[in-house]
């Protein structure tokens, strides 16, 4: 069909300078806004362009795309073809042209098969576990087709296990198979308290699949601080932060046996924070910051669970809603130390995200000063009366401030959020600043 366009067009257009052996693709300008070829094909010898037939006033202007970047590659006045030839390497061409009663822009590609580059951007891959990946064979060509080893034939595919998956791409040039490798991150578990040390402690799982590509867990402390890295065996990492801390936020990223670090962090978990609270009447309350993480798909906590603690036994004393983070309790229902914990549907004790433990001995101890806050809330200067010494956290469990004055009062200002103060005999309020 070509070589019968082009002996045509031999009259039509006078394309004498053209032996008949030569193999071109005959267009007309308006005819294709993008078309291509492929070079490694020997029958095809480059294409021709043609505008209008009878116009005295045409022009065209190309510019040719390649690997050295663009350059001018042809410029013609007062004819009405050009004759681009095949080239040797892959190259584009850009295509205006102006005649008496058209006005057209056109772009074609000689292009080669498939190189080296991985057309799947990454010869790894990494996901979160228990989630899908998109993966892209991102064909380049037109009239190409994809299979891949799901025996899917679409350009894109969902996977959600980890493996191995490859992609055949058929063009006219030929076809070529890559593949990519699909790892799921480690993920954290629970970020929890420990009954017996009352520190924090992170625990992840890690399946068979994983232990093949993972050799270490790196844990994170407040997004940001690295502060371990263990064998992925290890399965837990305990904090010496200790109760001593707030509500702090762990996630986890796993290290490849190629001693890479995962691209993409775990989800977050943070721990439950227990505090003792005096209230006004004298009451004797437990306030805790509730359940949080971050996750699609969370955990639903059915309820808090507040436990007695006796050398690690933990003997339960109440269940109250998971619409609540308060309980004013009686001194005599513990006799070791206070633990509050977020009972997850479907989970047992085991499963429970513990907080901090409380001496209640030391709970009945505590002095019976009493501090007040005032206002609160507040717009963001407050007073604080009756503690000579004290500390503001913030609910990360940072030291925002440390204050001590003689006659027990002291002024502050500081911006939005929730605040503890902690007197030096260990009376807490909440403070919120709107």
């Amino acid at each position: 069909m070509k070589k019968f366009l082009v002996l045509v067009l031999f009259v039509v257009l006078g394309l004498t300078n053209i032996g008949l052996s030569q193999n071109y693709e005959v267009l007309h300008i308006c005819n294709f806004t993008s078309w291509n070829h492929c070079i490694t094909d020997d029958s095809f010898d480059g294409i021709i362009v043609y505008g209008e037939e009878d116009c005295d006033n045409q022009s065209w202007y190309v510019i040719m795309y390649n690997e050295y970047g663009p350059t001018v590659f042809l410029e013609e006045e007062n004819v009405n073809f050009i004759i681009i030839d095949k080239t040797d390497e892959e190259a584009s061409f850009d295509i205006a042209y102006t005649g008496c009663s058209l006005n057209c822009h056109s772009f074609y590609e000689f292009w080669d098969t498939y190189t080296d580059e991985n057309p799947l951007a990454e010869p790894i891959v990494w996901k979160h576990k228990n989630e899908s990946i998109t993966l892209d064979a991102n064909p380049n060509y037109m009239d190409w087709s994809c299979l891949w080893s799901t025996g899917e034939m679409t350009e894109t595919i969902e996977v959600s296990e980890p493996g191995t998956y490859s992609v055949t791409i058929t063009d006219d040039c030929g076809s070529a198979t890559y593949s990519v490798e699909v790892r799921d991150n480690v993920d954290l578990y629970r970020a929890t308290c420990d009954l017996l040390t009352n520190k924090n402690q992170v625990t992840w799982q890690v399946t068979p699949e994983q232990a093949e590509y993972i050799t270490s867990v790196k844990v994170y402390r407040n997004t940001t601080d690295l502060i371990a890295t263990v064998p992925y065996t290890d399965g837990s990492f305990t904090d010496d932060i200790g109760s001593e801390s707030t509500q702090w936020q762990y996630h986890l990223v796993g290290v490849s046996v190629e001693g890479d670090d995962c691209p993409i962090p775990s989800y977050w978990k943070r721990t439950i924070h227990l505090d003792h609270v005096q209230g006004s009447q004298g009451n004797q309350i437990l306030q805790w910051t509730p359940y949080e993480e971050e996750a699609p798909s969370k955990e639903t906590v059915a309820a808090y669970a507040i436990y007695d603690v006796v050398n690690g036994e933990a003997r339960h004393v109440i269940d109250v809603g998971n619409f609540t983070n308060v309980y004013s309790y009686d001194p005599a229902d513990f006799s070791g130390s206070a633990v509050v914990a977020a009972v997850f549907s479907g989970r047992g004790l085991e499963d429970h995200a513990f907080s901090n433990m409380i001496s209640m001995t030391a709970v009945g101890e505590t002095p019976t000063s009493t501090m007040f806050v005032y206002p609160n809330p507040s717009n963001g200067t407050f007073t604080v009366e009756g503690a000579t010494q004290l500390t503001i956290y913030n609910t990360l469990g940072q030291t925002i401030i440390t204050s001590q004055s003689e006659d027990g009062t002291h002024s502050f200002s500081l911006s939005h959020g929730i605040y503890f103060v902690k007197s030096g005999e260990g009376v807490v309020k909440k403070v919120v600043v709107e």
